[in-house]
């Protein structure tokens, strides 16, 4: 098990005993597992991972020489897809800082910016993204625990329907009603069940439950952003369009690489299939949603274009991408990430020493 998984299990295992979540976040209660540890849980998405971009190569290769393509690629534009994984990221932690101030807490972008570059490097372990739950406990000090996982959460489900209204589009434009109605499901499900716990007394009715009446505060707690945006629509309107343009940045740093590789494809379909890649891209199959993600996208170009699709050139753009927004910011995220468990372990420590 992760580290970050480890901190999320050992957490829960105290709400029972705890009025509120910063109760349960004490680092004194939660070992920190060896790597050792971690790499035996992910033998078989790596081995999966290996298999498939092993696969794609292989397949790409005997289509168009892919040496040849990549002598030809234009690397001195390589910096304009990377700059935008920049901005991105800076965005991403813009739009966590609005939201946590709908709440009517303040969090400096420079903090929120720390806690997503310490947890990046998690996110290569945890399946779709899981790891941001921790960024609550790397800035606690801004807002109670409870109300900062509600925060993310409240984040992940702007992202999904942002995704799920491009699918939507998308899936229109092509003729994919499969994955429009796949689209329209997950957007109502997400949305339906948040609207039905906070317009009827379901919330209620589930709280005054006795073996769930003890974790009434943390209900209360974790459903406060969405009541604060129920009271600000105008402010959830606000915070949508930022994920949407962060998503539309996505989709511009997939099209550039498209043009890099020497496989320029229509606006239309980058616009419209590269956001269901990105929905398989989650799936816990592969590492990190590499392969996954790469070869559902080449098949969903080969499905809906008539023409010659230039295979080796879209493979090497999305690899690319993976590597631009994944392993890089994972990369420039290790020096936080060190920086937090080292505060973390001098933490566990100071509340170990009086115990001795």
């Amino acid at each position: 098990m992760d580290f970050g998984a480890h901190l999320v299990k050992a957490s829960c295992k105290r709400v029972s005993n705890s009025k509120t979540m910063d109760d349960c976040m004490e680092p004194k209660d939660i070992p920190i597992p060896s790597l050792s540890a971690s790499l035996k849980k992910l033998w078989l998405p790596i081995l999966m991972t290996c298999v498939v971009l092993v696969g794609l190569f292989w397949w790409a290769s005997g289509q168009q020489s892919l040496t040849t393509m990549l002598q030809k690629a234009q690397w001195q534009w390589l910096w304009a897809p990377a700059l935008l994984v920049c901005f991105n990221m800076g965005l991403a932690a813009f739009r966590w800082a609005a939201i946590v101030k709908t709440a009517g807490y303040t969090m400096l972008w420079r903090e929120g910016m720390y806690a997503i570059l310490a947890t990046w490097p998690l996110a290569l372990l945890t399946p779709g993204r899981a790891s941001d739950l921790l960024r609550p406990y790397i800035v606690r000090h801004r807002f109670p625990m409870a109300e900062g996982m509600s925060s993310v959460v409240v984040e992940k489900m702007i992202d999904v329907q942002s995704l799920c209204i491009l699918v939507l589009v998308g899936s229109v434009w092509h003729g994919l009603w499969s994955w429009f109605a796949f689209a329209l499901v997950g957007l109502i499900c997400a949305w339906g069940g948040v609207a039905l716990l906070l317009y009827t007394s379901l919330l209620e009715w589930i709280k005054a439950r006795p073996y769930l009446n003890k974790f009434s505060k943390l209900f209360d707690q974790f459903f406060s952003i969405f009541e604060h945006f129920r009271a600000q629509p105008l402010r959830f309107v606000y915070v949508c369009s930022l994920s949407l343009l962060a998503w539309c940045v996505a989709l511009l740093i997939i099209w550039s690489l498209l043009h890099i590789f020497g496989a320029p494809l229509p606006v239309s379909h980058v616009v419209s299939l590269w956001p269901i890649a990105l929905f398989i891209g989650q799936l816990p199959i592969t590492f990190a949603g590499m392969g996954t993600r790469d070869a559902s996208f080449l098949a969903l170009i080969m499905l809906t274009s008539p023409q010659n699709v230039p295979q080796a050139g879209i493979l090497s753009a999305t690899f690319s991408y993976a590597l631009l927004t994944t392993w890089m910011p994972a990369v420039l995220g290790l020096p936080w990430s060190f920086r937090f468990l080292a505060t973390y372990r001098q933490q566990r420590q100071g509340k170990e020493e009086p115990n001795t």
